[in-house]
């Protein structure tokens, strides 16, 4: 069975020997106890990492300091624009407070494209407009957008939407300049480096077959925080079948493996994540 049907599958599927009569002895799962150990001390080391990343976050200026989670849920590294620079680049009020280049190319678009319509009204009769537009993309208002291209006001607008591409380079390159200064590289680089290991960690953990409920249990935890480590939202957000994986480990390790439970190390992040899901 693959990776991804085994996520799939439930966590029955890592059950490959039977709960009745598997011996509690840790030493039967050494390897599997070894392992865990061993991605305790990587998540650890992450823990770390973290807080040191966001020791270095601190000592920026807030506008270059990587902000929180944008409408579409995706996390907002740009720079800001503060109002300076707004009123220096004649952005409206619902422009992003921390734009990518995308931001900024559909807002010169939009504003070119109004200052076409506009200096096309300015200098033709509006009946000629309204034959024109009635009859689609007619001959006559194509020449009439491409005169407005070399109008003074379309290429004024033009040059603006140049100098906001160009402020935007800027803010970016002073962001870079800052996080260097704050050491933020080394220690992406740093944390890309372990989370590789602890990659390599958890797989070997949920695939080596156990001998014990110790190893059975120890797979079952590690099973069950593959489903909720990337979630930072309470337990009901997660899907049914999840939440289900999580409160049956819990409930399994208090009950009916407990007596495997104590001879597992703790894992502080996954225990008070599966207490939350029976609180």
């Amino acid at each position: 069975m693959d990776r991804r049907s085994l996520l799939k599958g439930g966590a029955a599927a890592v059950l490959f020997a039977p709960i009745a009569g598997a011996p509690v002895q840790a030493t039967e799962d050494d390897h599997l106890l070894s392992l865990w150990r061993a991605y305790i001390e990587i998540e650890d080391r992450l823990a770390d990492i973290s807080e040191r990343k966001r020791a270095a976050i601190a000592k920026m200026p807030e506008w270059v300091r990587w902000g929180g989670v944008g409408k579409n849920g995706v996390r907002e590294f740009a720079p800001e624009w503060r109002p300076a620079i707004r009123r220096r680049h004649s952005v409206p009020d619902d422009f992003p407070r921390r734009p990518l280049e995308d931001d900024v190319k559909a807002l010169n678009k939009k504003l070119v494209y109004e200052a076409v319509g506009r200096w096309i009204e300015e200098n033709y009769p509006a009946n000629a407009l309204r034959e024109w537009m009635g009859a689609g993309l007619s001959e006559e208002l194509l020449k009439a957008r491409v005169a407005a291209h070399a109008s003074p006001d379309v290429i004024a607008e033009q040059e603006r939407g140049v100098a906001r591409l160009l402020e935007h380079a800027r803010q970016w390159t002073i962001q870079r300049r800052w996080e260097k200064k704050a050491g933020l590289p080394e220690l992406q680089k740093e944390e890309e480096d372990v989370l590789n290991i602890s990659y390599e960690l958890k797989w070997p953990i949920i695939e080596t077959p156990h001998n014990s409920s110790v190893g059975m249990l120890i797979r079952l935890k590690m099973f069950a925080y593959i489903k909720s480590e990337h979630s930072e939202s309470a337990i009901e957000e997660l899907d049914t079948v999840d939440q289900f994986i999580i409160r049956m480990v819990h409930e399994m390790e208090r009950g009916l493996l407990s007596e495997a439970a104590a001879l597992i190390p703790p894992f502080p992040k996954l225990d008070a994540y599966m207490r939350s899901a029976v609180a």
